[in-house]
């Protein structure tokens, strides 16, 4: 007995024709791939980034009726602006993206992801968006210069010279 349905295609809707327009062939959320939303992992929660160049991690998407392999795009933000984005390839199970840029100290970042083949117009939902914060920026240490005075213990032993030699 043979199957009279047509199969079920990897792009939305699967009764869109070569002919209609973008809008015509996206879901609701814009996505013309049938996948799921892949997962941000970390950073995430408003935790404390460890470096100016983490390391974004995100659980992959799956296909709805198969799973084909695809690339990930990448947008990381400020409140203001996305100020960085780049399209990565697949690993198994997750993903993951050392950001390449030095990122600013003490700021806010939110990023997202989603997977898309070939055409830039074949792509899957965004992720969430979730927040980070980049890492505090370091205080620069001063030196205490001593020009005289007494021994480190506090102690009167006698006079030191600028040299630190008593004198």
């Amino acid at each position: 007995v043979a199957c009279s349905q047509t199969p079920n295609a990897l792009t939305a809707p699967s009764a869109a024709t070569a002919a209609a327009s973008l809008a015509e062939k996206s879901a609701a959320d814009g996505s013309t791939l049938k996948v799921t939303a892949p997962a941000t992992v970390s950073p995430a929660n408003n935790q404390r980034a460890e470096t100016r160049q983490p390391t974004l991690v995100w659980l992959n998407s799956t296909g709805i009726y198969n799973n084909v392999g695809v690339a990930y795009d990448i947008e990381l933000s400020t409140p203001t602006a996305v100020v960085y984005s780049r399209t990565v390839g697949e690993s198994p199970n997750y993903g993951s993206h050392q950001i390449d840029a030095q990122l600013n100290y003490d700021t806010v970042y939110s990023w997202r992801v989603r997977a898309h083949i070939g055409n830039p117009d074949t792509v899957g939902p965004w992720s969430e968006w979730t927040s980070f914060l980049s890492p505090t920026q370091p205080v620069a240490a001063t030196t205490p210069t001593t020009t005289g005075g007494t021994s480190s213990s506090g102690s009167c032993i006698g006079p030191f010279s600028a040299a630190g030699t008593r004198v």
